[in-house]
């Protein structure tokens, strides 16, 4: 017979289970989908598995609080699972043919043995939290990634991979059942619902809070900048006016300074011109200048008359003075000059006379 190709679910035949053990149990072949093979009536058996990936969920109804998962925190508080189990069968030969003669023979009976090790395990896993823990999104999936780990080992030896296990949803509530009836007592999820109803507000106070601080902050650092800009620009002026001030002093001692040369060289001078006039030539040019101070001053004078007891009164201007001075001082050397002929004269006569 052919076995039927069911597309992406990949259904495969596997071993032939022959009852007498003379003719051989289970055969070691794996029979792909579509392939043909002759099956002996009341003799061989074929066993078809699908090797797509399956997954079992338990609480995916809302309101089927039947089907959900119902364990006990480490603390003693009951919770609530809703969660799914993705697994997938390995077509390996020596993993199918541990699989059909270990524990399965159908999908079926797989799909049950996959939820049975689910349940036991996330309940062993699951009990370790403490209710706090469960509201630690890393502590939970610490838990669920146990979970697949402990399910993976259990069934490694049957070719059943486990792919992924989700914990959908939890509940911290019991299920309380009163003969034929159960109900769910909520009343400590109620509770939990409310703190963390209050933790939420608190923590949008919180960022609140923080956005807050975070604008003040900003503003600060704007009005720290405005204050760092205006005593950079304080600092600017008061560095033009030291500038300022110290070309103004600078400029100043400069002029002192020019000033004091000056007077120290007039001085000097002085010095110089009182050194020359207490010469021998003094005299002489202190008149001359006398006479050079009058003649710029065009001043008027009052000649005596030397020859006559009586006072000639005239008016002369400065060029007849410096004529009259220039005479006067013409006459005094000639006068001198004469005198010093004369003696000169008497000293060279005076030996010849004593010699005769």
């Amino acid at each position: 017979m052919r076995l039927p190709n069911h597309g992406a679910h990949r259904a495969w035949g596997a071993f032939p289970k022959v009852a007498p053990r003379f003719l051989g149990g289970i055969a070691g072949e794996v029979i792909p989908p579509g392939k043909t093979i002759i099956v002996l009536p009341a003799i061989d058996t074929i066993y078809r598995f699908t090797t797509a990936v399956q997954d079992i969920s338990w609480g995916e109804r809302p309101g089927d609080e039947g089907s959900l998962v119902y364990t006990r925190a480490q603390d003693g508080n009951e919770v609530a699972l809703s969660l799914t189990v993705l697994y997938q069968i390995d077509p390996k030969e020596d993993t199918l043919r541990e699989l059909i003669r270990g524990v399965a023979v159908s999908d079926i009976e797989v799909r049950e043995l996959v939820g049975s090790v689910t349940l036991a395990e996330v309940r062993t896993a699951m009990n370790e939290l403490r209710t706090p823990d469960f509201l630690n999104k890393d502590a939970r999936y610490h838990a669920v990634d146990k979970v697949r780990l402990a399910i993976e080992e259990r069934l490694k030896g049957y070719g059943i991979k486990v792919v992924r296990v989700n914990l959908d949803d939890f509940r911290f509530e019991r299920l309380v059942k009163d003969g034929d009836t159960a109900t769910v007592d909520t009343s400590y999820q109620d509770k939990l619902r409310e703190i963390q109803r209050l933790g939420e507000n608190t923590e949008r106070e919180r960022q609140r809070v923080k956005t807050v601080q975070a604008k003040k902050s900003q503003e600060l650092n704007e009005m720290q900048a405005q204050v760092n800009r205006w005593i950079q620009e304080a600092e600017g002026y008061k560095n033009q006016a030291v500038l300022r001030g110290d070309g103004f002093l600078q400029a100043r001692r400069n002029e002192a300074s020019a000033i004091l040369a000056e007077g120290r060289a007039l001085v000097e001078g002085l010095r110089a011109q009182v050194d020359a006039l207490s010469g021998s030539g003094g005299i002489a040019v202190l008149k001359l200048e006398l006479a050079k101070k009058l003649a710029e001053a065009q001043s008027k004078f009052i000649v005596m008359g030397e020859q006559s007891q009586a006072i000639d009164v005239q008016r002369t201007d400065t060029n007849q003075l410096i004529e009259q001075l220039g005479i006067v001082e013409a006459m005094r050397d000639e006068t001198r000059g004469k005198k010093s002929a004369v003696e000169d004269a008497a000293a060279t006569t005076a030996p010849s006379m004593q010699e005769k």
